[in-house]
């Protein structure tokens, strides 16, 4: 079993999501002005990829997450009250919450979908498993090196 300490080659991208209206930041300067000195504030920089304001569901919806939700299951049934919904088009593979994560391989293909509470934490195994499919690989395939293979990344909403 790996420790958590040895997955030192993941990535963290995060998109902040106009889900719900939470996010009051029109542009990136305003919302990393809000994260350094609001929530959680106390000059908080953080240490991983922060991208525009996107959407993640309805008609907006970018590929990205198009591509993500056709191919991971939802991790959450149900949906809140439809005046609560603030896109159009529901899916049942829409983004329900923030926080939903996509856990996704070195070569970028979906591995799972977790549910908005499950803390980083509790993803050791399924990040142990996609550590050892890429030693496997490199194994199979030496001659490849680095170049055939991206790195983990985490993607929360």
């Amino acid at each position: 079993m790996y420790s958590w300490e040895r997955f030192t080659h993941i990535t963290v991208d995060s998109f902040v999501i106009a889900l719900g209206q939470q996010e009051p930041g029109r542009d990136g300067v305003e919302i990393i002005n809000g994260v350094t000195h609001v929530r959680p504030g106390g000059g908080f920089v953080p240490d991983f990829l922060l991208f525009r304001k996107v959407d993640v569901n309805g008609s907006g919806r970018i590929p990205l997450y198009s591509y993500l939700t056709s191919v991971c299951p939802s991790a959450v049934s149900g949906y809140r009250e439809k005046e609560r919904l603030f896109y159009d088009t529901l899916d049942s593979n829409d983004i329900r919450w923030n926080f939903e994560k996509f856990l996704v391989d070195r070569d970028g293909k979906p591995y799972k979908r977790i549910y908005p509470d499950q803390l980083p934490e509790t993803l050791q195994g399924d990040v142990a498993a996609l550590v050892q499919k890429r030693a496997q690989a490199e194994t199979a395939y030496p001659d490849y090196g680095d170049y055939a293979f991206g790195t983990p990344s985490l993607l929360s909403v």
